[in-house]
């Protein structure tokens, strides 16, 4: 299979004269379809997964709720609310009902909740290890991602790149980042940015494609564009006005810890 990276840059390197100044802000996501529900989340979950190495997105703080109130609100059918209790029990908090958090992310999910659908695909995929990758996980992720969430996509995109328990496919790799760029994934611009850049496999090399989809994915809160766009007027690669783009840029870039 071919560089991925170069595969990206030869197919957006025909849009380049279509291109906005750098001002121009990232695509907007488009509405998600329903997705088509398949076969309920109700595999038993004993004993429980090992969470602790696994990227779980956070979930929504309970604002002003009570722990008893978003319980109230979860038995009551609330997806947002039940995600919560899954992630406040998964964090090591001791659950004071008869309800463990798998059991609330199942209902989550059985509700089509985006990061509940991605959390169980992740925790599926982790279950199944060199196995392969569960079919049920795979329509998980699809239905988050069309939910909104742009990292499911994401991590489609990784599992086809890199044959992660699905055989390898090129084309339906660059799909799915393309999905998680129009859903406004930082890490999919900045994927995109690197593939115009020298050591992309041989594909073209064009500094100011680089620099135009590193600033979307900075705009949408990558710093690693940010040091991607700082490293690019600094070495003088990329056109414009260098003094105060670098100016505005180093605003942006947060101190390391």
């Amino acid at each position: 299979m071919s560089n991925i990276l170069s595969s990206i840059a030869q197919r957006l390197l025909g849009r380049k004269t279509e291109r906005p100044p750098h001002t121009t802000k990232a695509q907007t996501p488009s509405t998600p379809t329903q997705p088509t529900r398949s076969t309920a989340c109700t595999t038993p979950y004993s004993p429980a997964p090992n969470l602790t190495h696994i990227d779980l997105p956070h979930a929504p703080t309970f604002g002003m709720r009570s722990l008893s109130e978003v319980r109230t609100a979860a038995e009551n059918g609330d997806a947002e609310a039940q995600y919560q209790l899954f992630d406040y029990y998964a964090s090591g908090h001791k659950a004071d009902d008869d309800r463990p958090a798998m059991e609330w992310l199942t209902k989550a999910a059985e509700q089509g909740y985006p990061l509940a659908l991605y959390t169980s695909a992740l925790i599926q995929i982790e279950e199944k290890g060199n196995e392969g990758v569960p079919p049920q996980a795979i329509f998980y992720l699809q239905a988050s991602g069309e939910r909104g969430f742009s990292d499911a996509y994401l991590q489609l995109y990784h599992l086809y790149y890199e044959g992660k328990g699905v055989e390898a496919n090129e084309d339906t790799a660059l799909g799915y980042l393309r999905q998680a760029m129009e859903a406004g994934s930082g890490a999919a611009y900045l994927i995109v940015a690197k593939g115009f850049l020298p050591d992309n496999g041989g594909g073209p090399i064009d500094y100011d494609a680089a620099y135009y989809y590193a600033e979307q994915a900075a705009h949408l809160g990558s710093q690693q564009a940010v040091e991607l766009i700082i490293h690019l007027l600094e070495e003088n690669l990329a056109s414009g006005d260098h003094t105060e783009l670098l100016t505005y840029w180093r605003r942006h870039l947060r101190p390391a810890h």
